[in-house]
């Protein structure tokens, strides 16, 4: 993007995620995402979160709008269980505004247990700033925190113990 202006690399990169996520525009100005795919959605959701940022709020907030309600008609169906929503989908939600409807995919992700990456992306992800301030966003992050110290104390038990190698680097 090193040739043209910042207007003309904007546009480059915002067609270039469009083509990569499969969102055309209808002649209305509504999003139509791929019919197939991965309900994971990362690259429209990006997309969605450079149209706001570039100042096109309305065709991001469009496209968020398909999005979730795609979100919302697949998750829970047997092709398609919640877990694979737990990742991008409270970005999308938090993006437009959600920010309730974020915190519970949120609370039902760290109450799966499923993945504990869940601490990097809630301390780090842009998305979530406004809900950071929140107490129920507060105590997710203090329930990870205990969670992951758990697992800490019980992984040096049994390293102690000599059931699990030290592989830490610890003397």
């Amino acid at each position: 993007f090193a040739n043209g202006g910042r207007a003309a690399n904007i546009a480059r990169a915002r067609a270039l995620l469009e083509q990569r996520a499969g969102v055309r525009w209808a002649a209305t100005g509504q999003p139509v995402l791929r019919e197939e795919g991965s309900p994971l959605r990362d690259t429209p959701i990006a997309l969605a979160d450079m149209l706001l940022a570039s100042g096109q709020e309305q065709k991001g907030r469009r496209l968020l709008a398909a999005i979730i309600a795609r979100m919302r008609q697949e998750m829970g169906t047997p092709e398609h269980p919640e877990i694979w929503y737990y990742f991008w989908h409270p970005i999308a939600l938090a993006l437009s505004g959600e920010g309730d409807a974020a915190i519970e995919m949120l609370q039902a992700w760290i109450a799966s247990q499923f993945d504990l990456t869940a601490m990097l992306q809630l301390e780090t992800e842009p998305s979530f700033a406004e809900l950071r301030k929140d107490p129920r966003f507060q105590a997710l992050m203090r329930q990870l925190r205990s969670r992951l110290d758990e697992q800490r104390r019980e992984l040096d038990r049994l390293r102690a113990e000599g059931v699990v190698p030290d592989r830490s680097g610890n003397p």
